[in-house]
């Protein structure tokens, strides 16, 4: 799945807010931000490293994403 959706990825023509844990074991950080910036428009990017965090963040730590979502919605 992940495959056929990756094709429609660079259709998006919406802000995207990615967050990646750079202690993520399973999905390594370096490799797959760089995929990330190669992979979406530029403009319409952002990118926030949760600096410590492993790959499961947003189950364990919900603050930080609700802390992201909060400060999306109010700009």
């Amino acid at each position: 799945e992940l495959e056929r959706l990756e094709k429609l990825w660079p259709k998006l023509q919406i802000p995207i807010t990615y967050l990646h844990g750079s202690e993520d074991k399973l999905v390594p950080y370096k490799g797959n931000i760089n995929f990330t910036k190669s992979t979406f428009n530029d403009s319409l990017l952002t990118t926030k490293t949760i600096d410590g965090e492993g790959h499961v963040f947003p189950m364990t730590n919900m603050d930080i994403v609700k802390q992201v979502i909060l400060n999306i919605l109010k700009k």
